[in-house]
């Protein structure tokens, strides 16, 4: 058999959550399901003013052209900022990327209509780094009559087949990959750092718990996790597919303010336990 060319490939995410950008350098041998991939290295970079313009426009509150087509070229500029940094530290010497991955900011999903929006302007990406940009990945899915979402079901037997037979990303949303003898499942499972994030920007004024420090300090109570669990499922409804739309701001305030003068210490660790649960309900 010829030896296979490895490919060098750029990744780049930002998340529901809006806490950062990543961006991974990778080496690709092989295709399909044979592939193999090696991470090389990795950075990530905060948003900055960016991230509350981005949660502005993914709130579906009105806003004019100009500030999508802005929000998207600065998402592109900090892509190519964060890229260069990446092979410039990551890059092997005399080696060349293949291409960039790059999904956007999702600013719209709404998988019954097949329609799905990630924000992002790719053309300071492909003028600084010279290289082809593949972006806007969930639309072929959709227009097949997928859901758009996750993607991971794709790449996490690869990543991961010699390590487990299932994969929970706990990201925004979080999502589930199976992979076994019967083939691969995936499928989005609950909200997950959208709740914890939310709700400790609601009760506490921070961003987030950094290190879930807040939460490891509280108790979670039964009626207190019965509560957010049960606003949880009516919110979720019988989607499949579940993000910002299910879980706005609006629903976590009104979930705030459900739950009365509860420390936000125990509020925060009944979330998690209430996330836990439903994690472990799939897990089997």
């Amino acid at each position: 058999m010829a030896q296979q060319t490895a490919r060098l490939v750029a990744g780049c995410m930002t998340g529901t959550s809006l806490d950062g950008l990543d961006a991974a350098l990778v080496r690709i041998t092989g295709r399909g399901r044979e592939l193999d991939a090696r991470v090389l290295g990795h950075v990530a970079r905060e948003l900055g003013p960016l991230r509350d313009d981005l949660a502005q426009l993914a709130s579906g509150e009105p806003a004019p052209p100009q500030a999508y087509l802005r929000a998207a070229r600065r998402l592109g500029e900090l892509h190519a900022d964060a890229l260069a940094g990446l092979c410039a530290r990551h890059l092997p010497a005399g080696a060349a990327l293949s291409f960039v991955a790059a999904h956007g900011q999702t600013i719209c999903h709404l998988p019954g209509e097949a329609l799905s929006w990630q924000l992002l302007d790719p053309w300071p990406i492909v003028r600084r780094l010279g290289v082809p940009v593949v972006h806007d990945l969930r639309q072929a899915d959709l227009v097949a009559g997928g859901q758009g979402a996750p993607i991971t079901p794709i790449a996490d037997p690869i990543l991961y087949r010699h390590a487990a037979q299932q994969v929970f990303n706990l990201g925004g949303i979080c999502n589930h990959t199976r992979f076994d003898g019967q083939g691969i499942t995936g499928g989005d499972v609950t909200v997950c750092n959208l709740l914890l994030d939310g709700l400790c920007q609601t009760l506490t004024g921070q961003r987030f718990d950094r290190d879930g420090r807040l939460a490891s300090g509280g108790t979670a109570g039964d009626e207190l996790t019965r509560r957010i669990g049960a606003a949880i499922d009516a919110a979720a409804g019988d989607a499949r597919t579940l993000g910002r739309e299910q879980f706005d701001d609006a629903w976590l305030d009104a979930l705030a303010a459900s739950l009365g003068e509860a420390p936000a210490a125990d509020v925060l660790a009944s979330a998690a336990e209430a996330i836990a649960r439903r994690i472990a309900a799939v897990a089997g």
